[in-house]
């Protein structure tokens, strides 16, 4: 049974039978018994499924719900830091990131929601059969990554992507592109971002590529 975490929390499973594959019915409790010993059983059962070296936040907490006081085990990465950079001062740094190749793609949106960017449609992005080019997506998408990230560390021009992952949807038309990039996880020496790709004048809710982009962050040592 999955149920909306809160804020900061990326993933809640709470301990029933109809979790399958998760030995995590030791977590629910109908009782007043000690809580303690649930905690341990339902982090051993974590630890069994694969879960126990997740980075950030684990913990097992009382959810009162109906009539069964349930122990809910949460899953996530603490929450996401506040915004550092401005939208003028991440288009800034972008410029003089690249002082002799300047990036057409501009930050537009940052925010609580994430970041967003466009890159002004050019002929010279099409590939053969009048859509714009895979390369073009991909750049887009991972620099919205980059700057999200940076939007919360600072302008640390030394985090590099370590992994990009994309599956395009859709042909592009010939048009502006944007790109909409949520942090999923932020630690010291990497982040994690969803980023959504689409052309302008569509609905975003149906992207035309779709990203999923770690970078690794420098020590500050």
């Amino acid at each position: 049974m999955v149920v909306v975490p809160p804020s900061g929390s990326a993933e809640v499973l709470v301990g029933t039978a109809s979790d399958p594959g998760l030995e995590l019915q030791a977590a629910t409790r109908r009782s007043t018994a000690s809580p303690s010993p649930i905690r341990r059983r339902a982090r051993r059962a974590l630890g069994s499924v694969g879960c126990g070296g997740v980075d950030g936040d684990r913990r097992v907490t009382p959810d009162q719900h109906g009539t069964a006081s349930r122990w809910v085990v949460w899953l996530g990465s603490a929450p996401v830091a506040d915004l550092v950079m401005t939208v003028d001062e991440l288009n800034e740094f972008l410029d003089g990131a690249f002082p002799g190749a300047p990036r057409a793609y501009r930050v537009e949106h940052a925010g609580a929601d994430g970041l967003r960017m466009r890159v002004p449609y050019d002929p010279s992005q099409l590939r053969p059969g009048g859509t714009l080019s895979g390369p073009t997506m991909m750049a887009l998408a991972d620099a919205a990554a980059w700057l999200v990230t940076l939007s919360r560390i600072g302008p640390v021009a030394l985090a590099v992507t370590s992994s990009l992952n994309i599956a395009f949807l859709a042909k592009p038309q010939p048009a502006d592109l944007l790109a909409h990039a949520t942090l999923l996880r932020l630690g010291r020496r990497q982040s994690v971002s969803e980023v959504r790709v689409w052309s302008e004048g569509a609905d975003p809710a149906s992207p035309v590529a779709h990203a999923t982009v770690t970078y690794a962050i420098p020590s500050s040592g």
